[in-house]
C-alpha cells in the first residue's frame, strides 16, 4: 500500500487510526506532507512502527508546478505552547479571517517550497495510489482537479 497525506499536522489524527489499521508488512509508503519541519518529531513519533516506510516532505503541495517558495501564514495557538499552531493558509485573506477568529495579535509566515502532487507523485516513482487524504485549507479541489487519473490509480 502506499498512502499520501497532505496536510498532516502533528499526526495522531483519523488517518493514524486507519493506517495502523493495516498489517506493517502490506504498507510499501506512507508520504506525509507538512509544511512545517517543528512537527517532524510529532510525527516520526506517531508512525514509529513505519520508520522504514515512513517519509516526511515539508513542503507545500499547490495545483501547478511553479517552483517557487510561497508564504504560509499561521498563529500560535497561544504563547504557552509555542508549537501548538491551529491553522495555516497560502492565501492572507484567509489568515487575516483566521486571525479575527481566534482572537490572535498577530499572523507569522514562513517560506516552503511548492511541488505539485504530479511532482510528488514521480520523486516517489508513484503510479498506484491506495490512500490519498489532503487537507490544505482551500487548496484541496484545485490538487485533486490538477491530478491526472489516467495516469494514476488512486
Amino acid at each position: 500500500m502506499n498512502i499520501i497525506q497532505i496536510g498532516v499536522n502533528r499526526g495522531y489524527d483519523y488517518l493514524t487510526d486507519i493506517i495502523k489499521s493495516y498489517k506493517l508488512e502490506k504498507i510499501e509508503k506512507i508520504i506525509l506532507v507538512e509544511p512545517f519541519t517543528y512537527h517532524n518529531d510529532s510525527i516520526t513519533n506517531c508512525y514509529k512502527e513505519y520508520k522504514n516506510q515512513l517519509f516526511i516532505e515539508n513542503i507545500i503541495i499547490v495545483p501547478e508546478k511553479h517552483n517557487k517558495q510561497e508564504k504560509i501564514w499561521y498563529h500560535e495557538l497561544d504563547s504557552v505552547h509555542q508549537n501548538a499552531y491551529e491553522l495555516a493558509s497560502l492565501n492572507p485573506k484567509h489568515a487575516h479571517n483566521i486571525r479575527n477568529h481566534y482572537q490572535v495579535k498577530d499572523m507569522k509566515f514562513n517560506l516552503v517550497d511548492c511541488y505539485s502532487i504530479k511532482e510528488l507523485f514521480a520523486k516517489y516513482g508513484l503510479s498506484r495510489i491506495d490512500i490519498l487524504a489532503i487537507d490544505t485549507e482551500g487548496l484541496d479541489d484545485k490538487i485533486i482537479y490538477s491530478i491526472d487519473f489516467q495516469k494514476y490509480d488512486i
